[in-house]
């Protein structure tokens, strides 16, 4: 198989229609909006409605993106979806996907790491076309946070809301695309997030978190020391891996 490189030929975004502002918040938790506003830079979410999911979501940014690309499902080779909050354990929610775009046989897998589950998504679905194993990738970014929250929990409610975004890689000759990336994994403070007790029988870690079951667990102060170190050097890697310095950089979007 031919090397290729892979470019981004259609984007989408779905967004629920339900905003919930931070003044709203303060109705219900202890908290204000300047406070939200000045650790966080956040000034509302969306929520989704009782009849949507994480599939649905995915599905509605993936039509938006085919339309930019002027494809259609059929022309898809590989669907990548990454997500925290599947619709179930089992059928996956990228099985859910390609059924509700109609791209029967298309093969279709999740990547579940949390908040960097598009990024892994991205770089997983580029290989495939930087391989020539695959000419057209399409990769999801999908979260429903909001049925994951404690909404009493106001170091976690705050945070958190629901929405989709996909992007279709396609392979090219030119010169261009996912010019740099860098991967990790910290499994060691793995108790810094938890998502509930999903299985019966699994045992989260429990000390130094409320007593809760189902719901975001977040040490706080952990989480934002870790992110606050590897952002950075993340960043200098995949810089590095891309030839680049921060000189050629015209725009940072980073993890909230």
């Amino acid at each position: 198989m031919q090397r290729k490189y892979g470019k981004i030929v259609g984007w989408g975004k779905y967004a629920p229609e339900r905003v919930l502002t931070n003044a709203e918040i303060e109705t219900f938790v202890d908290t204000t909006d300047e406070w939200i506003t000045r650790r966080t830079g956040i000034k509302q979410r969306h929520i989704a409605a009782d009849h949507e999911t994480t599939s649905s979501m995915a599905i509605e940014a993936s039509r938006r993106a085919l339309a930019m690309a002027g494809m259609t499902p059929a022309d898809l080779d590989l669907i990548v979806l990454g997500s925290t909050t599947e619709d179930y354990f089992c059928p996956a929610a990228s099985s859910l996907v390609q059924a509700g775009l109609g791209a029967p046989g298309t093969p279709a897998f999740v990547v579940n790491t949390g908040c960097t589950a598009f990024v892994y998504a991205l770089a997983t679905g580029y290989q495939f076309i930087h391989s020539g194993a695959y000419r057209n990738v399409l990769v999801i970014g999908s979260e429903l946070l909001s049925r994951a929250l404690d909404w009493n929990d106001r170091a976690t409610c705050v945070l958190f809301g629901d929405g989709a975004g996909a992007v279709i890689i396609q392979a090219t000759d030119e010169p261009c695309g996912l010019h740099g990336f860098n991967l990790g994994s910290e499994g060691e403070d793995g108790d810094a997030i938890v998502f509930g007790n999903p299985v019966p029988g699994w045992n989260v870690p429990r000390e130094g978190y409320p007593n809760k079951t189902g719901a975001i667990l977040m040490n706080g102060q952990k989480v934002f020391r870790f992110a606050s170190k590897v952002l950075g050097q993340a960043s200098a890697a995949a810089l590095a891996d891309a030839g680049l310095s921060m000189a050629d950089i015209d725009v940072i979007v980073p993890h909230q």
